[in-house]
């Protein structure tokens, strides 16, 4: 089918059935060590706001432990408050964490919605189906051309170099797919890189690329250098596309092809399948459609290029987390105002290359502890995560150890020194006064207060080279 006839028939079935729209919003505060989430769900068909499914509702309440409203009328929203682990309730999962300490506290979030990041059985899935398009255009091909001289080398190349080289096609179109949901620059690098992958295995030369770009503009131009190509592969010096073998006809234009490759797949196992399947339809269906050839190979094809259509019932995400500090890490906009973050994004993903995930880590500092102990709030933002990861690492008898340690502490130059002489009940006492080295297991900690306590040194601003005099 021509390309602009498919999109054509898209853009019709989006009309006659209208273009109805999923809205999700989710609001989230944290909230003594669990989160409070609200969701609200609607739908949106041009400016009408109608309410969910009955059963979609009935699942959301379940997850939210609320009873589903009688009769909704519009958008509905369900609260809870969660632990840690965020309910499926767009799919996907969620997670909420926190490392709490007397300095401050870490917070985290992370939530994949929809879709599906498993991507091993993805990439094998992917290689199976060039396996299966190699295993295709040799059996085809064989019927064709089977009998001309040099159709052994063809077949040597299209069962080894072409079979691995479309695996690692797919593979950066896959990649290429990623690096645009996720907004990378330079995508254009990765198409250079699969154009220069193309050359050095000689599927053209430089100075074939006038012509390739002259009879790349519509399909019957493709025949001509899927001709030619598959020419050059079977030993043919030179071949010029106007003036191949009689054998090559069937490659003459896309009518030509479509028919040629129709009459071989009609004879492969996965077409009878397809007829015996249609054979047991007719008992229960008597207007089943009969399988046509095509069948077999669109699928196959739609695999290696993702080229299924959008569905008519699309999908629209939006989240806010309320976090009151700037995040260390986030994919979101912080809104200094409301103290919040925030993410807009698409939920109908299950055909994506990788589906959305949204996160954020921020922390809170003590103030008030830090500038009891050390007289400033010394450790925030990067240092008090790294402190946090630290201090969790201690079990309740070193913990207890060090809290109270932090309670002696008070401003003043002898601060450093303690720090340096603190030692666990279980580790030797120093041998040298004063004591040089911090303990071992507390070290980490010690060497992160002792650096935000000593003051920087002065920028000296840059001497300007001086000219060299030559005599």
């Amino acid at each position: 089918m021509n390309p602009k006839t498919r999109v054509l028939m898209i853009v019709c079935v989006v009309v006659l059935l209208g273009c109805e729209e999923r809205k999700y919003e989710l609001v989230m505060t944290p909230r003594d060590g669990s989160v409070q989430r609200t969701v609200t769900v609607w739908r949106q068909d041009d400016k009408k706001v109608q309410p969910f499914p009955d059963d979609e509702l009935q699942r959301l309440a379940k997850l939210y432990g609320a009873k589903p409203p009688a009769r909704p009328t519009g958008q509905v929203s369900f609260t809870a408050v969660f632990k840690d682990r965020m309910p499926q309730d767009i799919g996907g999962a969620g997670r909420y964490f926190q490392l709490a300490s007397s300095l401050g506290t870490s917070y985290g979030y992370t939530e994949r919605f929809n879709g599906n990041d498993n991507l091993a059985p993805e990439l094998i899935h992917m290689q199976q189906t060039a396996d299966k398009i190699a295993d295709h255009f040799i059996a085809w091909f064989r019927t064709e051309l089977g009998s001309e001289p040099g159709f052994d080398k063809l077949q040597t190349f299209l069962d080894a170099q072409f079979r691995q080289d479309l695996k690692n096609m797919l593979l950066y179109g896959w990649i290429g797919q990623i690096a645009s949901s996720l907004g990378a620059e330079k995508t254009e690098e990765l198409w250079a890189r699969a154009f220069q992958y193309l050359l050095e295995r000689n599927y053209f030369d430089p100075a074939d690329l006038p012509w390739l770009f002259e009879n790349i503009q519509n399909e019957e131009d493709w025949m001509k250098i899927i001709a030619w190509l598959t020419a050059r592969k079977m030993g043919l010096p030179n071949p010029d596309p106007q003036k191949l073998p009689p054998a090559f006809q069937f490659l003459a234009n896309s009518k030509s092809m479509t028919q040629s490759m129709e009459k071989y797949l009609v004879t492969t196992p996965e077409y009878q399948a397809l007829l015996a399947q249609w054979q047991k339809d007719l008992k229960t269906n008597k207007d089943a459609p009969k399988p046509q050839p095509m069948d077999v190979a669109n699928p196959l094809l739609g695999e290696a290029i993702r080229s299924d259509p959008p569905a008519t019932s699309s999908g629209s995400l939006t989240v806010q987390l309320c976090t009151s500090t700037q995040p260390i890490y986030t994919n979101g906009t912080f809104d200094a105002k409301t103290g919040r973050v925030a993410w807009s994004t698409a939920t109908d993903t299950d055909k994506a290359a990788l589906p959305p995930v949204l996160y954020a880590y921020w922390t809170q500092p003590n103030a008030e502890f830090q500038n009891k102990h050390f007289g400033k709030v010394i450790l925030e933002k990067e240092s008090l995560a790294e402190y946090c990861l630290w201090r969790n690492t201690l079990d309740a008898r070193h913990a207890a150890e060090w809290e109270t340690f932090l309670q002696t502490l008070r401003p003043g130059k002898d601060l450093v020194a303690q720090l340096t002489a603190f030692r666990f009940t279980d580790e030797p006492k120093s041998t040298t006064q004063p004591t040089t080295q911090p303990s071992k297991r507390a070290e980490p900690a010690v060497r992160m207060i002792q650096q935000a306590l000593t003051p920087k040194p002065a920028t000296q601003p840059a001497t300007q080279p001086q000219p060299t005099v030559f005599p």
